[in-house]
């Protein structure tokens, strides 16, 4: 699948301590092929059904606070909706960020 994408995001900071980024964007896929195969009893073969251009949004927020000079701790939610099997799907997280 080749795949085209374009992306905005703001990013903040609100003192010495926190700073928070926001984002969006939007993908197209195109030109999609399998050779994907299986055979399942008693079902036969089956191949991939993916449409050969599919569109997709993705989005997502992190806030981050600053611990000390050199470590950042994020957290963080994103998502992707799409149609034709992508689906609605949100997840989140934390990370810590280390400078040298």
């Amino acid at each position: 699948m080749h795949l085209f994408k374009a992306r905005a995001q703001a990013s903040h900071t609100f003192d010495t301590r926190f700073d928070a980024t926001v984002y969006g964007a939007w993908a197209h896929g195109f030109n999609h092929r399998s050779d994907i195969s299986a055979y399942v009893l008693p079902f036969g073969t089956i191949t991939s059904s993916l449409d050969s251009n599919l569109d997709w949004f993705e989005y997502g927020v992190r806030l981050g606070y600053r611990l000390t000079d050199m470590m950042t701790l994020d957290v963080f939610a994103s998502g992707i909706n799409g149609k034709d099997g992508i689906g609605s799907k949100l997840h989140g997280g934390a990370g810590l960020r280390m400078r040298f």
